[in-house]
């Protein structure tokens, strides 16, 4: 990090403290926040969970010295409007902040470029960008769903030298420890992990987060016909919410103290099913 200014010292700071809330603030994004007042940093915050405190309110309320005068270093724009919680920027401009660093915008169009012409307006300095790329990468699934509507996917598969990914039937270990590992941190980053019924029919998978620290994505099982026994694992283990999808021809939306059946449509193709 010698390479790197002063400014983007304190946001990777910033970073590091957003990823805490990995996890647990979906589907508001992952955002940390660093007060600093002197060359010091005075106050530390993210955003813990959905609903709760933002991370600039964190912050102010961890401050061990009088923030005025001083600076704030924020991974996502401050937000100006009032939603589950207060608007960000009032904190700022009642705390007497002078600078604000800002890594980039927030795309929610209650937000976009609001919070920085508030404070602009209030002759607060307010600088943009910084580690920019690093911000969209770090609520990569957040920016994807607030621009589209719609869930950020990531495919995952194994293969083996000759290119098969599965012997029909069996259960087959094709990679190895550290490609396990992999697949538990990619796990520990996304809401929920999606299967076919014949996975957990011949794995009974426990599709959870063990070999890294993380929690435990949902667990979604394609199963048209809710034909899956429940004596299996992911319905017994309570270590994560299950949801089965089913088609809505055959039944209607329930639930039971270890899974939500949820009905969808469904259509038939040459070679597949989809289900959406």
């Amino acid at each position: 990090m010698g390479s790197y200014n002063i400014h983007e010292k304190y946001m990777f700071r910033a970073m590091h403290l957003a990823k805490k809330g990995q996890g647990k603030v979906s589907p508001n994004p992952m955002v940390g926040c660093v007060i600093v007042k002197n060359g010091e940093i005075i106050g530390e915050g993210y955003h813990k969970d959905f609903g709760g405190a933002h991370a600039e309110v964190v912050a102010f309320k961890n401050c061990i010295k009088d923030p005025t005068d001083g600076a704030i270093y924020v991974t996502l724009e401050p937000c100006s409007h009032h939603g589950k919680t207060g608007p960000c920027c009032n904190v700022i401009v009642e705390n007497g902040i002078r600078d604000v660093y800002v890594s980039m915008l927030d795309p929610n169009k209650e937000v976009n470029g609001k919070g920085i012409e508030y404070l602009k307006n209030l002759g607060i300095n307010v600088q943009c960008d910084i580690l920019k790329d690093e911000a969209k990468n770090l609520n990569k699934g957040y920016l994807h769903w607030i621009k589209t509507k719609i869930p950020l996917v990531i495919g995952k598969l194994a293969q083996d030298d000759r290119g098969f990914i599965a012997k029909t039937g069996s259960k087959v270990w094709i990679t190895g420890a550290s490609s396990k590992q992999s697949s538990h941190q990619l796990r520990s980053e996304v809401d929920a992990i999606l299967v076919g019924k014949n996975t957990v029919l011949i794995d009974d998978p426990e599709l959870t987060v063990r070999e890294v620290i993380g929690y435990n994505p949902k667990r979604i099982v394609l199963d048209t016909n809710r034909t899956l026994p429940l004596s299996l694992d992911m319905f017994q283990d309570k270590k994560a919410k299950n949801i089965v999808l089913c088609s809505e021809n055959r039944f209607n939306q329930s639930q039971t103290h270890f899974c939500s059946y949820l009905p969808v449509k469904k259509r038939i193709t040459n070679y597949l099913l989809f289900i959406f």
